[in-house]
């Protein structure tokens, strides 16, 4: 009996990610090649955009690093979710970082 395993994310959109973020930043497929260093070449960026290729996770880390993205962005296409802008500390939080920001001035 198969186990049907459940896709998690759109393997064809990764690649037009990738290239929707390179271009925003003015790159050519050859400086992408060139800043990825070893074994990356233009072709293999064109693959990958092209969704005929997948980065392997080492590609996918640098990737997102060159990018200025997120691993999570570039597979799923959905922003890094950002803590409330309000939130509210403890009293020992507080007092912490209060003696913190004064040993810090005392400097």
């Amino acid at each position: 009996m198969a186990i049907k395993r459940e896709k998690k994310f759109d393997t064809t959109k990764i690649g037009g990610r990738i290239a929707d973020l390179r271009t925003k930043l003015n790159m050519t497929q050859d400086e992408l090649a060139e800043k990825m260093g070893l074994f990356v070449d233009s072709k293999k960026i064109s693959k990958i955009e092209n969704d005929r290729t997948e980065p392997d996770c080492c590609e996918l880390v640098k990737l997102a690093e060159i990018l200025y993205t997120t691993t999570d962005y570039i597979l799923t296409g959905k922003e890094k979710i950002q803590p409330p802008s309000s939130f509210t500390l403890t009293p020992a939080e507080q007092s912490f970082i209060l003696a913190l920001a004064e040993r810090i001035q005392s400097c």
